[in-house]
């Protein structure tokens, strides 16, 4: 099995070090970098990130660069949810439990597209 390596993008210090905490500790996922921009990213890469942190435009930018994008919402929101989907970035709610998140997370390192909400 090979790890996949996630890039935490969130300026958040707080939340930041809790989903690299998280990261850590998840069997088949490592850290790959930790920052509060999108800047030296590469296509291939895997971003985790938060809806606060990367903008609707900013998405369809990293995707269309071939960067995998998954972002985390504070609260679940089925029209943004299309639109983050549309733009090529997987949308998923931010929760205590993170089962949704590693899965979203090795889906979207296999290249799955998420599903667009009311498809």
């Amino acid at each position: 099995m090979i790890d996949i390596g996630v890039h935490v993008v969130v300026r958040d210090a707080s939340l930041r070090e809790a989903l690299v905490t998280r990261i850590t500790r998840a069997p088949g996922f490592y850290v790959a970098q930790q920052q509060a921009s999108f800047t030296g990213l590469a296509p291939g890469d895997l971003v985790l990130t938060t809806t606060t942190d990367c903008s609707l435009q900013q998405c369809a930018e990293q995707t269309r660069g071939g960067v995998k994008v998954v972002l985390l919402a504070p609260v679940l929101r089925e029209a943004e949810r299309a639109s983050y989907a549309l733009a090529g970035g997987r949308y998923i709610p931010m929760l205590v439990d993170t089962r949704q998140l590693f899965e979203a997370l090795a889906g979207a390192s296999r290249g799955e597209r998420s599903p667009i909400a009311g498809a």
